[in-house]
């Protein structure tokens, strides 16, 4: 082994621990709550992997404010396919097999259309290769776009607004509601349960700190 290769490894071993690149395993924490100075909550949440010569290799992977006029914040972790569906009202594949399918349609048809067209093969090409390059990108965007405006509009902002004006006991059980559905999809679609049993609810206020609710286990 050359002494340039050995270098590289060296790098290799390096950035494996110092970048915030995670290849191994990795779990998430989650900060939430009021600051000092704070008069609205807010959250931050990090991955996290090993300890490196006594120090957490970490990144911060999202960050949420809520403000007076932001109205309310959801965030879900790990296992949340079910509560996004429920959320936005489509299935994130789903949006994504839908995406891919009319890409294909809308290529199919100006293809047919520019292959009937009067006109010689460079002409062909270059008409072919504006669309694809251009003109389709832009107009699918723009597609999804409006749906995604929709779906915002119709189902996902009546549902912050309700839940913006829950009282915090609501909120709670909202919260629970929303893991047991996640758990409920799992289970009949018999995937791994990584989401289910009791589930302990914090709600955090500035009055009243920290409340724990314990569910207790089912029979």
């Amino acid at each position: 082994m050359s002494d340039a290769t050995r270098e590289r490894l060296r790098e290799i071993a390096v950035f494996a621990v110092t970048r915030d690149a995670f290849f191994e395993h990795y779990t998430g924490v989650v900060f939430a709550g009021f600051g000092a100075r704070d008069k609205f909550p807010a959250m931050r949440s990090y991955l996290s992997s090993s300890v490196i010569l006594g120090i957490l290799k970490r990144k911060q992977d999202r960050a949420a404010d809520m403000t007076a006029d932001g109205g309310p914040v959801v965030q879900p972790f790990a296992q949340d396919r079910m509560i996004r569906t429920f959320l936005t009202g489509m299935d994130q594949y789903l949006r994504m097999f839908m995406y891919g399918e009319t890409l294909k349609l809308s290529m199919n048809l100006v293809s047919d259309v520019i292959t009937r067209a009067p006109i010689n093969d460079q002409q062909r090409q270059a008409l072919f290769r504006d669309y694809s390059e251009n003109n389709m990108g832009h107009a699918l965007r723009e597609f999804f776009k409006s749906i995604d405006a929709y779906q915002h509009a119709v189902h996902t902002r009546p549902i912050y607004r309700a839940i913006g004006s829950l009282p915090k006991r609501e909120l709670g059980e909202t919260a629970a509601s929303l893991i047991k559905l996640n758990s409920f999809q799992q289970k009949v679609m018999h995937s791994v349960e990584t989401v289910g049993g009791p589930i302990d609810v914090a709600v955090i206020t500035r009055n009243g700190g920290l409340e724990m609710k314990r569910d207790k286990p089912d029979l």
